[in-house]
């Protein structure tokens, strides 16, 4: 435990994108994990019907939407070459759509914004695991992305008490629009990591018009060996040539 706490601290709390990044999380943590509970009831509200098999089929959207997110990195890279990019502009649609969420006064709407909200979540959260994997030594990188959640976690428990009691006393849309506020806090650290123009912030790869793999997700380049079959040796052993192409 002291171990782990120890690289906690080193390369997480006092590496300073990483501690930036740990801010975020603890923002849109704030949000989401109440924000994840609260439209089951607020929904069957804007609908007004009692019917359990559409909270299934809301949430079997919201995961639809958070994946569809996940495949958009790869189309998003190809016009922008800088991962903040792609922090920045998912946290503002987060937040706009989840005001919406609260401001709405019908289902299908509401349901749309959540949607768009999800999906840019999903866009969002590859990023940043590349990002820290980027910045953060082989050995210790789960630590660190556990680092993270954790502060996330910490933000979500907090958020969920206040969310939670501002829905009670007010209404669960003013719980969304408050949320939706709340997560703009996200953007000054994004925009000072921006600033900071790391190397990882840059998308290497077939990406802002380079040529080569997606790197996007912080995937390396797989590297091949050609090699040419030599005529038998003398000793009746083959021999492989030295003159292959290393890519």
């Amino acid at each position: 435990m002291r171990r782990v706490l120890r690289a906690s601290l080193e390369f997480g709390w006092r590496n300073r994108p990483v501690r930036l990044f740990m801010i975020v999380s603890f923002v849109h943590g704030g949000f989401l994990m109440w924000g994840f509970c609260a439209w089951q009831p607020y929904f069957l509200e804007l609908i007004d019907r009692d019917a359990a098999w559409i909270a299934g089929v809301v949430a079997a959207l919201i995961a639809l939407a958070t994946i569809a997110g996940n495949g958009l990195v790869d189309f998003f890279t190809r016009f922008r070459g800088r991962r903040t990019t792609l922090l920045i502009a998912p946290s503002a649609v987060l937040a706009v759509a989840a005001s919406g969420v609260g401001l709405v006064d019908s289902f299908w709407p509401a349901l749309a914004l959540l949607l768009v909200a999800m999906a840019a979540t999903g866009v969002g959260m590859p990023v940043q695991q590349a990002y820290v994997h980027a910045i953060v030594p082989s050995a210790e990188r789960a630590t660190v992305v556990s680092a993270v959640s954790l502060a996330g976690s910490f933000g979500g428990s907090g958020g969920s008490v206040g969310l939670g009691y501002l829905s009670r006393v007010h209404s669960v849309g003013a719980g969304y629009v408050t949320g939706g506020l709340f997560v703009l806090l996200a953007l000054p650290p994004l925009l000072v990591l921006r600033g900071r123009r790391e190397t990882a912030d840059r998308i290497v790869g077939r990406r802002a018009g380079k040529q080569g793999p997606c790197a996007g997700q912080g995937l390396p380049q797989v590297t091949s060996l050609d090699t040419i079959v030599r005529q038998p040796g003398r000793d009746g052993g083959p021999a492989l040539s030295g003159g292959g192409s290393r890519r």
